[in-house]
């Protein structure tokens, strides 16, 4: 008897070990970041494709320099939800559309930033040329034109344009992706040039860039400025 009860013991033992492997219900779910966390880590791995002038993820990137050694960046990547890099690939592909359709217009030149550096694509009909100022950060006092952009169409006021004046240029987003328009404006409301700032992130370091347009050189002009995607403020400094 008691060895027929412990036989039954022992069936009703694998039984409930089977359910309990197969039933999902009782198993813990896997925990899913937010989405703001993951867009964080997947920001510090968008790197520029130099041939297509297009954002990309890196995952050989470097973030910090301590990943020459741990690599601590990569294994956060590696824990990204894959729901959430979906989401941001999607973002980022949006934007290279609008990257891609102005550089096939020709007519603009582009300034593609990411949390760690800044990559120029100057037009093909070369009317407005932008080169990055190898002296680094200058901040001068004499300040020709300001103008602080974001959803709303704003304008600076008029300034005597001569090639190789220096354009700052930082921003300050709280979405994944931004990108702005700035028009060079002259007296008769025709757009002598124009740039396409695209980025990702929160990128507050100044970028300053050399200007030339030569077709005007020495005219009045005024920039006019947008927000096309994003939630932030971009912020030009002509000096």
């Amino acid at each position: 008897m008691v060895r027929y009860l412990f036989a039954i013991s022992m069936i009703g033992c694998l039984f409930l070990s089977s359910c309990s492997d197969n039933n999902t219900v009782f198993e813990e779910p896997m925990a899913i970041r937010d989405y703001q966390t993951d867009s964080q880590i997947l920001s510090q791995f968008v790197d520029i494709d130099k041939t297509t002038g297009t954002f990309y993820i890196n995952p050989d990137k470097k973030v910090t320099a301590t990943d020459y050694v741990f690599n601590q960046n990569r294994e956060q990547l590696m824990m990204v939800s894959p729901l959430n890099r979906s989401r941001f690939e999607s973002e980022m592909d949006y934007v290279n559309g609008i990257i891609s359709a102005n550089k096939r217009d020709g007519n603009s030149t582009l300034i593609l930033t990411t949390m760690a550096s800044a990559n120029v694509v100057n037009s093909d009909n070369h009317r407005l040329t932008v080169h990055k100022n190898p002296k680094g950060r200058e901040y001068s006092q004499n300040i020709k034109a300001q103008l602080s952009i974001d959803k709303n169409e704003t304008s600076s006021g008029s300034f005597h344009f001569t090639d190789g004046m220096n354009m700052r240029v930082s921003s300050s987003n709280s979405t994944t992706f931004y990108i702005s328009r700035v028009a060079f404006v002259s007296d008769t409301d025709c757009e002598e040039g124009f740039i396409v700032f695209a980025g990702v992130s929160i990128n507050s370091i100044p970028y300053n860039y050399i200007l030339e347009l030569p077709d005007i050189n020495g005219k009045y002009l005024r920039l006019k400025g947008k927000s096309m995607i994003g939630n932030g403020n971009l912020s030009v400094i002509i000096d």
